[in-house]
């Protein structure tokens, strides 16, 4: 007989069908008609509400969201990321005055796990004109 950590038996119970309220709180697709791979971050330029987030997958590729609807690759530096295991492309920050992205420092951070077999943190310049 299998025993839980407290010694008692182990009571297997059915996963909820639907998505249970978090503290009053519900889970809505935000972009129900966008697909990612495995996305592990995402971030949003400050100052504008309705701007367009950037999305990280775990594969090396940043897309950005447009009109809810689409992502459109904005960069891919796959070839440079070891995915094995727990590792691929983890973390994506847009720096504080990214802004729109004309702005005095239009910079976008990576955290990933390089080849070979490397933690590396890296700094994109973003254009407007891609």
């Amino acid at each position: 007989m299998d025993c839980a950590d407290d010694g008692g038996p182990i009571v297997k119970r059915e996963l909820p069908l639907t998505t249970p309220s978090v503290g009053g709180y519900t889970l809505v697709d935000a972009f129900p008609n966008v697909v990612f791979d495995i996305p592990s971050a995402i971030a949003w330029p400050k100052g504008d509400p309705a701007a367009a987030p950037f999305v990280l997958e775990r594969t090396g590729q940043i897309k950005r969201i447009e009109n809810a609807t689409t992502a459109r690759t904005v960069l891919d530096f796959g070839s440079q990321v070891h995915i094995g295991g727990e590792g691929g492309a983890l973390g994506l920050v847009l720096h504080p005055q990214f802004g729109d992205g004309t702005g005095p420092k239009p910079y976008v951070y990576v955290w990933y796990n390089a080849l070979p077999l490397l933690q590396r943190l890296q700094r994109y310049t973003w254009s407007t004109t891609l």
